[in-house]
């Protein structure tokens, strides 16, 4: 039916507007997993064969292939609810319940998404730097692994560079290291080479040796460009960075945060930087939160609120909190 230009549902999801206004966060990830689900689907064949395979517990695989070719051209880049399907159901629904009340489509369906959806043009709104967006890439990370293995050994203080993060090689390849001890690699190595998971820049084709494409302001714009982004929200390393020394920590900090600025000046409507604060010191998570609104050029902060103790974490977040 779609090929002939009718619109037609297979499945759907319906939710009341008062569990979504309470359950924001668990409808936001529900929606951004069905998106990037739908971009796997698209781009990547044979993981896509192996999730059929996996969920159909079929086993022929040029079965699964021609399925898969069959179906991938009539799912949605970007799944907007389709009004004229949701109407042909309603009526529908109708003939069966003619003394019930029928919602329309439009009360049924009324993000900004869907009402967007309805226009053949879509009209990007505005945000309060005055650029147009469409799709944001909202929770994009810069791993230790690409950033530039100088960012530390120019930036801190000249007596603190032999113990703090700079990038060493060895038999095994380049990896970061502080205070006399080897963390996580750096730069280009394959999922071959690692866990076996492969990064999306490496799924996307364009991982090389000797190159950081993430942290490189024109290489990763070119990427945006190409996935159709319009602006990328960047946090800082997934993990803190386990720095003993207080003041090493500090301006280890310090020294992210300050290149992180200077990295999205390239581009800063696009390239949309978020500076990491240590909860292992609240006062200087403070007195830094204050320096880099002195300074400007960022919108928000990360805090690594990262603790096996529960209460602990609390007695730092009243810390912070309650320090100004």
């Amino acid at each position: 039916m779609t090929s002939l230009g009718v619109d037609y549902v297979s499945s759907g999801l319906g939710v009341k507007k008062a569990s979504i206004a309470s359950n924001r966060v668990e409808a936001k990830q529900f929606l951004m997993a069905m998106i990037e689900g739908a971009k796997i689907l698209k781009t990547d064949e044979e993981f896509s064969l192996r999730v059929l395979t996996k969920h159909t517990r079929i086993s022929d695989r040029e079965l699964l292939k021609q399925s898969y070719h069959y179906m991938r051209p009539y799912f949605l880049k970007v799944p907007y609810p389709s009004f004229r399907s949701i109407k042909d159901t309603l009526d529908i629904l109708a003939k069966d319940l003619p003394k019930r009340k029928t919602p329309t489509p439009e009360n049924l369906s009324t993000t900004r998404s869907s009402k967007r959806s309805r226009r053949a043009d879509i009209s990007r709104p505005s945000m309060a730097n005055k650029m147009a967006y469409r799709f944001i890439s909202a929770d994009d990370h810069i791993d230790l692994r690409w950033l530039p293995k100088e960012l530390w050994t120019e930036r801190l203080p000249a007596r603190l560079r032999e113990r703090g993060p700079h990038v060493v090689e060895n038999e095994k390849g380049a990896f970061w290291t502080w205070e006399g001890q080897t963390f996580s690699p750096h730069g280009y190595y394959t999922a071959a080479q690692g866990s076996g998971a492969m990064w999306a820049i490496e799924r996307g084709g364009v991982m090389r040796e000797g190159e950081l494409r993430p942290t490189t302001a024109e290489l990763r714009l070119t990427d945006m460009d190409r996935d159709g982004a319009d602006a990328s929200v960047m946090y800082g390393p997934t993990d803190p960075m386990a720095i003993a020394d207080p003041e090493l920590r500090r301006c280890c900090y310090e020294a992210y945060n300050d290149w992180l600025i200077d990295f999205c000046a390239a581009k800063p409507e696009r390239l949309i930087g978020v500076p990491q604060l240590s909860m292992e010191d609240p006062e200087f998570a403070r007195d830094e939160l204050d320096r880099l609104a002195k300074r400007g050029g960022l919108r928000h902060v990360n805090i690594l609120a990262s603790a096996r103790e529960p209460s602990r974490l609390r007695r730092r977040v009243g810390a912070l909190l309650g320090a100004g």
